[in-house]
């Protein structure tokens, strides 16, 4: 192959920076670099599914081995990247307010500080 026929042929995101995506923040950021990703390197549609998969790591590698692909349901980039977000956006938002939360009690002056002080206090 040339340089001129490398250059114009589809290629894959061979790049190891090719975004990943381990389950614990809401898809949508990793979904719009994957979606950059694809088209710098003009990877061809019938290859999103493929790369998606390769891209996941952690909790979310898990979800597609064992709720997702044995059932043999996902045809599709769109259905997969639909019941991608429906299983890891709730909880990307819950543990981001579990997060402030557990900021809030290391305060002083926090939830956990006036509940000590109203609550715990002995009559």
């Amino acid at each position: 192959m040339t340089t001129q026929e490398r250059s114009t042929s589809p290629s894959v995101p061979v790049n190891p920076r090719f975004p990943q995506y381990d389950g614990s923040t809401d898809p949508s950021l990793w979904l719009r670099q994957v979606n950059a990703a694809f088209e710098a390197y003009h990877t061809p549609a019938d290859q999103y599914l493929r790369w998606l998969v390769l891209a996941l790591r952690g909790q979310a590698i898990r979800y597609w081995f064992v709720e997702v692909e044995p059932q043999g349901q996902v045809t599709s980039t769109a259905q997969f990247l639909q019941l991608l977000v429906q299983m890891f956006r709730p909880y990307s938002q819950s543990y981001h307010l579990q997060q402030q939360l557990n900021a809030l009690r290391m305060q002083p002056g926090g939830y956990l500080s006036y509940s000590d002080r109203v609550y715990l206090q002995k009559p």
